[in-house]
Order: structure tokens, then C-alpha cells, then sequence
């Protein structure tokens, strides 16, 4: 969740990180790129780190004019990406009870995808899975001053990888709103790395918020075997805990089996109107949006966790919010409210996708 901690900007020891030679070749053993600074800003609902890592590498990438030096601004800063990948509109549920994730990115990674997110946006990519390769790549782009991302194997744990030590044996990530990056081996679990490259094709700006609306009512309706998106998310979520749930809830398993998914719906109510925004400044003809928009504030005040004219039966009322514990939950009559409640999500988020549908 956003309130738990602060963006953060800091100069790295210089010491530490000092450029060192060896016989001579021109090998750095060590480097680290000059831009460094948090993934991901909690407090501004920035809560899905692929994004974060995306809009970092390409601040190296695609710079804006004007930048400080420090932390340069781009266009495809975290609000596009979040855009781009559906993540800011996109309720996720997994059928089969498994954890994977906080967002759709989280669900639909591959290799293909994660390329399929720069491709979009006209940008050169790889997606590389041998580990034998990432020491020589990630100590190629970091010598160039390109941040790599990182997926690491457990839970969908994406990094920055900002810099090496030992030639590539050892990597330097960046990982949340973490102000030092932290020391990973090269024996360490790691999926796979992303490493971006330059323009391939020109893809006006206008194009890529126009085509990132358009992809919306086919990511709403997404259904597999293990997992469902968009209002059937908040159906079966609400049969879920209808049926019972997993039984007796425990508090400390709460985030995985509840909360986690109060967090994605919060954060989708709250945090969506900027990309909208931005789609409508550079494609006037989309004001359809603006009904959209007022969709997800809907959804917000049903959330109840932020203004002052929240439902009276808001999740967070009802007990099952962001932060809830197990003990209302474990109660049928009060469970039945909540389930209620999101099963109301649903119908909101349907009207936004006929919306969508209609004027696409």
C-alpha cells in the first residue's frame, strides 16, 4: 500500500563504488549508473513495481529535455507504463487460490509479454533467461548507462538492476521505495532480465495512450483456467468468501488471501486519472473517457479509504478493507457484507468496459 514510505534521492558513496582496473584491460570490475533513486514511490499509489523498473530504465533510455542530471524526467514515466500494461485498471482474482501477484503484469509475465509492453511503445528489447549470459549483458548496459530489470523467481520480485561489482558476478538492485540497492549473487533466483534498447519505430505519444484504451476491454475480459480480470475478478472473489473462503482465516494470511486484492481495487480507484487524463489531452476525440474515469471514483468511494464522501458501507466500514483482520471475516453474516459489497465492484466495472466497448 502507498502509505509506508517516501520517495528518497541520495548520492551513492563514491568509495564504494570506485572504478577499478585490472592488468590493464579495460574491464570495470566494478560501475554503478549515476541515476539512482527509489523504484517506486509508495505514497503516490505507485504500487506496481514493473512499472516502476520500466519508467526507471527508461529515463537512461528516452530522456525528456530538460532533465537535471539526477533523476531525468521521460515520458513514459510510471503513470504510461501502469497505463500501457492495463495494471491501473485491472482487478485480478486467481481461481485456483495460487498468489501471484499484485497486478496483471504480475499474472501475464513471459518473455513475449514483457518485450510486448516495449514493443508498444517502439522500443528495442530482450528478454534473456540463460543465466550464463546476464554477467556479460548486464556489465555491457550498465557500462552504457542502461539499467537492466530484473525478475527474480518468487512472488514476481522486480528489481533495477543499477550496477555490478566482480565483473558482472555480483549485481546492484534497486528493489521498491529502497533507498541503497542491495547486493545480489550470481547464483541468486533470478527469472529472467529485460534489457532495452533504443527507438525501433516511431510511435507518437498520442498512439500509445489511443492503442493502450483500445487493449483495455480485451484485458477486462480475460479469463483462464487459473485466474480471471476485470469485473468476473470481483464475482468470483465474492463467491469465494460467499462459499466460505479458505476456511478459518488467520490474520497473518490475510494479505494473500484478501487484503492484497482490497489493494489492487484501491489503488485502481485512485490512481487511473492521470493516464486518462493525459489519453484525453492527446487524443481530444476520447472525452468518453471522462465517464470512465468517473466509473473508477466510483470504485474509490467504495473502497472508502480516501475523501471525505465514501459509501456508508465502504469496505473499510464493513471491516474489509486494505488492512483488515481476520476476525470480521471469520463471522458469516459480516463476511456476507463484504461480499456483498464486492460484488457491486462488478457491476461498476462492467458499465466501464460496455463504455469502453462502445466507443472503441
Amino acid at each position: 500500500m502507498w502509505y509506508n514510505g517516501a520517495a528518497r534521492f541520495f548520492f551513492v558513496d563514491y568509495a564504494l563504488y570506485i572504478q577499478k582496473w585490472t592488468g590493464g584491460a579495460a574491464m570495470l570490475e566494478r560501475n554503478i549508473i549515476a541515476n539512482i533513486h527509489p523504484v517506486v514511490n509508495d505514497y503516490r499509489g505507485e504500487n506496481y513495481w514493473f512499472n516502476g523498473c520500466a519508467a526507471y530504465v527508461m529515463e537512461s533510455v528516452a530522456p525528456r529535455p530538460g532533465g537535471d542530471g539526477k533523476a531525468p524526467a521521460t515520458d513514459y514515466d510510471y503513470s504510461l507504463f501502469a497505463g500501457v500494461t492495463g495494471d491501473n485498471f485491472t482487478q485480478v482474482w486467481p481461481k485456483d487460490g495460487r498468489f501471484r501477484g499484485e497486478c496483471a503484469s504480475d499474472y501475464l509475465y513471459s518473455a513475449e509479454y514483457a518485450a510486448g509492453v516495449f514493443g508498444w511503445i517502439g522500443y528495442a528489447r530482450e528478454v534473456v533467461t540463460d543465466r550464463r549470459e546476464y554477467a556479460a549483458k548486464v556489465v555491457e548496459s550498465i557500462d552504457r548507462g542502461v539499467p537492466v530489470i530484473c525478475l527474480r523467481g518468487f512472488d514476481n520480485l522486480w528489481s533495477v538492476v543499477v550496477g555490478y561489482e566482480d565483473g558482472g558476478q555480483t549485481t546492484l538492485h534497486m528493489v521498491h521505495d529502497r533507498a541503497e540497492p542491495e547486493r545480489v549473487s550470481a547464483g541468486a533466483d533470478i527469472a529472467s532480465m529485460i534489457f532495452v534498447g533504443g527507438k525501433v519505430r516511431e510511435v507518437p505519444l498520442a498512439r500509445v495512450y489511443r492503442e493502450a484504451i483500445e487493449r483495455l476491454p480485451g484485458l477486462l475480459a480475460t479469463q483462464t483456467d487459473g485466474y480471471v480480470f476485470g469485473a468476473e475478478a470481483f464475482r468470483q472473489w465474492a463467491d469465494w468468501l460467499d462459499s466460505g473462503g479458505a476456511g478459518v482465516m488467520t490474520d497473518e494470511g490475510m494479505w494473500f488471501t484478501h487484503c492484497s486484492y482490497v489493494c489492487i481495487l484501491a489503488t485502481n480507484g485512485t490512481c487511473c486519472h492521470s493516464f486518462l487524463n493525459k489519453a484525453m489531452e492527446l487524443n481530444p476525440d476520447m472525452g468518453f473517457l471522462k465517464e470512465v474515469g468517473a466509473l473508477y471514483r466510483k470504485t474509490a468511494r467504495m473502497w472508502g479509504g480516501e475523501g471525505k464522501d465514501n459509501d456508508a458501507d465502504s469496505l473499510e466500514a464493513l471491516g474489509g478493507g486494505v488492512y483488515a483482520k481476520a476476525e470480521p471475516l471469520n463471522d458469516p453474516v459480516r463476511r456476507s457484507r463484504v461480499a456483498a459489497k464486492i460484488r457491486a465492484f462488478a457491476v461498476v466495472i462492467d458499465e466501464a468496459a460496455r463504455i469502453l466497448s462502445d466507443n472503441l
